[in-house]
């Protein structure tokens, strides 16, 4: 239910989630295949894609993690933010790295991605400190494990300071990126935490929400709000806000026999709902669908009209502006002595709370009702034969 409902501040989180796990699959895939780098430019430019791929596995970790500390403002907390455990002895240029990912950043930099544009650096030049860029040269194999670059720069002095080789081993590569991805595992277990945490508080506030026959519309709000703040928004969320602003309606837009069918079914309604969602937030899952299926009410009326019902609704939701076709359904209906002229006049709720009441007295009044075809195929195929 955590997972399913990450949309915070209007930000859908989920969908990051899913991006990062879609590119970790594929670098964790390329990985497994063995790395031969051969000691020429093919083998060079193979190494380059190896740093890609690393990169692209690492980062798309940090953002897996980025998304849940986001999402549990910051209760769940990534524990590799300004480690130092592979590259604790390294500097760039005149200045101690802060993190590991610091200075793997630079390696990629210039192992390929940045060789010949580098960004603006300030060094220390003779005491003062200097804006300054620096580019390098293909990358080169000294060994099996090792590759090294040359540092160039538009400085000079700066060259001569902290120009020339840059190397790096690959095993030192490997095991960024490996420690990386074995905080999964520590993920795993903190969204667990999170989610055992907010479950507890939900289902304490949930229950002290009181059902109130008398203010049903207060107790529904109430138990929405609480489901938005703990991550359980998504749960029956079309058919709560119907129900919310089905009780907002006023019955006096009705004519008489119309407000006897919508009060019927309302009651229907304020006894089943408002029980259900909250058996439904108390468990966090979806086994109510049944008393849910109350707002889509499969009868005679709903499925004869379906057409006409389903473009009127649209027209008065602003779905779509076809008003000759709106009229020519509203009329149909009103034709067929299912509607009266003054419910044209209704809002998109109003009008709804009627099409469902309307669905729903049907449903009572036919219980054992299926759709039929209008249509006799086999007479159908028998014309076409002949």
């Amino acid at each position: 239910m955590f997972l399913s409902t990450i949309i915070i501040r209007k930000k859908n989180i989920w969908n990051k989630i899913c991006s990062a796990n879609d590119w970790i699959h594929v670098a964790i895939i390329e990985l497994q295949n063995k790395h031969n780098f051969s000691k020429n430019m093919k083998g060079n430019m193979d190494f380059v894609h190896f740093i890609l791929t690393l990169d692209i596995l690492s980062s798309s970790v940090e953002e897996m993690w980025r998304s849940f500390v986001y999402s549990s403002n910051k209760m769940i907390k990534y524990p590799l933010e300004n480690s130092k455990d592979i590259f604790h002895d390294k500097k760039i240029y005149d200045k101690a790295i802060k993190s590991d990912k610091e200075y793997f950043e630079h390696i990629r930099a210039f192992f390929g991605f940045h060789s010949s544009n580098g960004n603006e650096e300030n060094v220390l030049i003779n005491g003062k400190t200097t804006p300054v860029r620096f580019f390098s040269s293909w990358p080169n194999q000294r060994n099996d494990d090792e590759f090294e670059v040359i540092l160039y720069s538009n400085n000079d002095e700066a060259e001569r300071l902290y120009g020339g080789i840059l190397s790096i081993h690959v095993d030192d590569l490997i095991k960024y990126a490996s420690l990386r991805y074995q905080s999964l595992k520590e993920l795993q277990v903190q969204v667990k935490q999170f989610y055992n945490y907010i479950m507890s508080k939900s289902f304490k506030e949930v229950n002290m929400i009181k059902i109130k026959n008398d203010n049903l519309l207060s107790s529904i709000t109430q138990l929405k709000r609480c489901a938005n703040e703990n991550y359980m928004g998504s749960l029956y969320k079309n058919d709560i806000n119907n129900y919310i602003n089905f009780l907002n309606v006023n019955l006096s837009v009705y004519s008489k026999d119309d407000t006897k069918i919508v009060l019927k079914y309302l009651d229907k309604l304020n006894k089943v709902i408002p029980i259900s969602y909250k058996k439904a937030l108390l468990s966090s899952d979806d086994n109510f669908n049944d008393n849910f299926q109350l707002f889509n009410n499969y009868s005679k009326f709903s499925v004869d009209n379906s057409y006409d019902i389903g473009k009127i609704l649209e027209f008065k939701h602003g779905e779509n502006n076809d008003i000759i076709n709106y009229q020519l359904c509203f009329n149909e209906l009103i034709n067929k002595n299912l509607m009266d002229k003054y419910t044209l006049k209704l809002s998109y709720y109003e009008l709804m709370l009627l099409i469902e009441s309307k669905s729903y007295y049907s449903k009572i009044k036919n219980p054992n009702y299926s759709s039929k075809s209008t249509y006799d195929i086999k007479k159908i195929m028998n014309k076409l034969e002949k």
